[in-house]
């Protein structure tokens, strides 16, 4: 850069992501199978940003001597935590014909509560015509990452969501083949 002549620039971030997810499936009788889950989640964004002259300290926020204004500067780090809880049941109707509902609930440190909804009819013959009616919603939220990143994070960006709409109709040959046709529409906000 003609601003620092003779100055090595040396970019330098950390980040972390943990999580723990446990799904549990019960046999809750002829008429219930429930799929039962948690999952957790907290990213971590130390981002130490750019750096002149001396190689910056890894393990510190502190940057020395920052571009472009060569200043001693203390970077920030970003927390982002999320927990989830998601229950579906899944109730035959007939022969190979099943009827599942289910919900999930996040409850994001940033963007709040969110509840979103799952609802599906399945046929599933061994053998014949079967098909699948699905309809879901779901929410993500963006991660420290696509928000503060030096070059590309965007402090704006609001939580993806999406409504999902799926229709297939499917054949099962004696064991030979299996053909399927899928539609679907999905309608994504920000």
């Amino acid at each position: 850069d003609p601003s620092v002549p003779e100055k090595k620039k040396s970019y330098h971030g950390e980040g972390f992501v943990a999580g723990f997810e446990q799904q549990i499936n019960i046999d809750a009788g002829e008429r219930h199978k429930l799929v039962v889950g948690l999952q957790l989640e907290q990213e971590i964004l130390q981002y130490n940003g750019i750096s002149l002259g001396a190689e910056q300290d890894s393990r510190s926020t502190i940057i020395p001597f920052t571009w472009p204004s060569e200043l001693p500067t203390v970077q920030p780090v970003f927390f982002s935590q999320n927990a989830a809880f998601y229950v579906q049941d899944d109730i035959p109707l007939g022969a190979h014909v099943a009827l599942s509902g289910g919900v999930r609930y996040d409850a994001d440190e940033e963007y709040g509560h969110v509840t979103n909804p799952r609802f599906g009819l399945v046929r599933s013959p061994p053998e014949g015509i079967g098909f699948k009616l699905v309809y879901s919603q779901a929410f993500k939220s963006p991660t420290v990452f696509e928000q503060f990143d030096e070059f590309r994070g965007n402090v704006d960006l609001e939580p993806e969501q999406v409504v999902t709409v799926e229709g297939e109709l499917n054949y099962q040959s004696a064991g030979k083949a299996y053909l399927r046709a899928n539609l679907f529409f999905n309608h994504l906000k920000d």
